[in-house]
């Protein structure tokens, strides 16, 4: 299993990088919406709008069968 680190400062950069490892991982937005059972032009708005939910984002990861690990750290230790 592939691990990487990311540190995020908006949910657009979460955002991306979840449409790139779907992208990695020939993930399209169209399996996402059905899995979600939602119309992929709602998933597309969700990627260019960038400011989803708390709960949207975690079904988007699970729907593309990914697990998000979160670490809070301190701004000053990320040098």
């Amino acid at each position: 299993m592939e691990v990487y680190d990311l540190i995020c400062n908006s949910s657009q950069e979460l955002l991306d990088y979840l449409q790139y490892q779907m992208l990695k991982n020939k993930i399209q937005q169209k399996e996402i919406a059905a899995t979600l059972g939602k119309d992929p032009r709602s998933i597309s708005q969700i990627f260019r709008v960038g400011n989803p939910k708390c709960q949207t984002l975690f079904d988007l990861v699970s729907a593309a069968n990914f697990q998000m690990d979160i670490n809070f750290i301190k701004k000053d230790d990320t040098d």
